[in-house]
């Protein structure tokens, strides 16, 4: 009877270091959450048509993180059976919580491709990391999707173009004229038309202007604007203007408005900062490079010249930040009315922190509202520190575990 006590006392002794054991374990291994929420692609069908051997094309597709809280990776496979001529770019990245990311399919048929139709899919897959901010690591395997391909490939030609806006805009004494198309390329081939501008002076037949826009291409298979100018060399005045678009020599569209050449210095110039964002990670280590990214809208009646600027400051709560730690300026970029552009500027941060950036744009003497965005930074590698002090714990605890267990003789028990 005291034996099958002693027997029991050992195993019970054995059962409490073990689990002691798998405690400490669980303690100090990574937790990830559960609720993560997947991902999502969009377009998920991509049908191109009529591919013209030894040509390529490029379809966006954007990857959404809806998860509010992880940052996205996301791995971008194509099917073997369309990997000779489907390629991704970038083939992985990683997308912040609330974001998403654009990845650029390429189509690139070679000279000696079959015609024919071909099918495949694009997989994308993705785990979800545990922010190092909570001193944990680790990644959760999310459900994966798939982006369906088919390209048919021809010897054909086929050129094509709808136009679908055309507007002229005024201008000031000595500034060209700001113009703006948007088109479809229905065929299979760019499409360079022409635009045939002819101005003549309202109550004034002698002033009078002609100019061919040359510089416009609408690619195949896209719906897209374009922006551009032509010259002026008119008096201050009012003119009627027609624009025809002219494709293989046919005019295919026109509109007629009136347009004005004002004195220098009477249009309204104008421009709208709509956000300052960090494209890519919120949360990134020291020595990264941070890309600022903000989207400039020219809201005046002449075209301007705009450049970012951020300066990034110390996060003491409240919504400019406390010291200054950095600034970053993008290029000036020439900005016509109605246009949008996505000025861009890059930080590297020294120092682990939280900050605040703020940006502006400086544009015709003129300065934007400043928008702002929130900056995580972390010592490189700071991470590891509670994998490897894990670790040694787990290895102190095994080893202290098995010495007391042979010490006391109750292991071979």
């Amino acid at each position: 009877m005291e034996g099958m006590q002693r027997r029991s006392s050992s195993a019970a002794v054995r059962v409490a270091v073990i689990s002691l054991i798998l405690l400490a374990a669980i303690a100090v291994m990574p937790v990830p959450k559960t609720d993560a929420i997947g991902i999502a692609v969009s377009p998920s069908e991509i049908y191109i048509n009529d591919m013209l051997r030894g040509t390529s094309a490029d379809y966006p597709i954007t990857i959404f993180n809806p998860d509010p809280t992880y940052t996205l990776s996301y791995n971008l496979t194509v099917n073997n059976t369309i990997s000779d001529t489907i390629s991704v770019s970038p083939a992985t990245g990683t997308i912040a919580p609330h974001s998403s990311a654009v990845a650029i399919i390429n189509a690139t048929v070679s000279t000696t491709k079959p015609d024919g139709l071909y099918n495949g899919t694009i997989h994308l897959g993705s785990t979800i990391e545990v922010p190092k901010a909570i001193n944990q690591s680790g990644v959760l395997l999310q459900p994966a999707v798939n982006v369906l391909v088919s390209y048919s490939v021809t010897a054909q030609q086929k050129i094509g173009l709808q136009v679908n806006d055309l507007r002229l805009y005024d201008t000031e004494a000595g500034t060209a004229f700001p113009l703006y198309i948007n088109g479809t390329g229905t065929g299979n081939v760019d499409a360079q038309p022409v635009i045939r501008l002819n101005l003549t002076g309202v109550g004034n037949d002698t002033a009078t202007s002609t100019y061919n826009v040359t510089n416009v291409t609408i690619k195949a298979r896209t719906t897209q604007g374009v922006y551009t100018t032509y010259p002026n060399t008119l008096p201050v005045g009012q003119y009627m203007a027609r624009a025809d678009v002219l494709f293989n020599g046919t005019s295919i569209f026109n509109t007629t408005q009136l347009v004005e050449v004002f004195q220098q210095g009477v249009l309204k110039s104008k421009g709208e900062l709509t956000e300052v964002r960090i494209d890519g990670p919120t949360s990134v280590n020291t020595g990264d490079t941070v890309k600022l990214v903000a989207p400039f809208t020219n809201t005046g009646q002449i075209g301007i010249n705009g450049s970012l600027v951020c300066e990034v400051r110390e996060d003491v709560g409240n919504a400019t930040g406390g010291s200054l730690v950095g600034t970053a300026q993008s290029n000036t970029l020439q900005v016509l009315p109605s246009q949008t552009v996505n000025l861009a500027a890059y930080y590297t941060p020294q120092a682990s922190g939280r900050y605040i950036v703020t940006g502006h744009v400086q544009y015709a003497n003129k300065v934007t509202e400043d928008k702002a965005t929130v900056l995580t930074v972390s010592e490189s590698g700071s991470y590891v520190l509670p994998v490897v002090a894990g670790i040694i714990i787990i290895g102190a605890l095994v080893i202290g575990g098995l010495y007391y267990l042979r010490r006391t003789g109750r292991w071979g028990a």
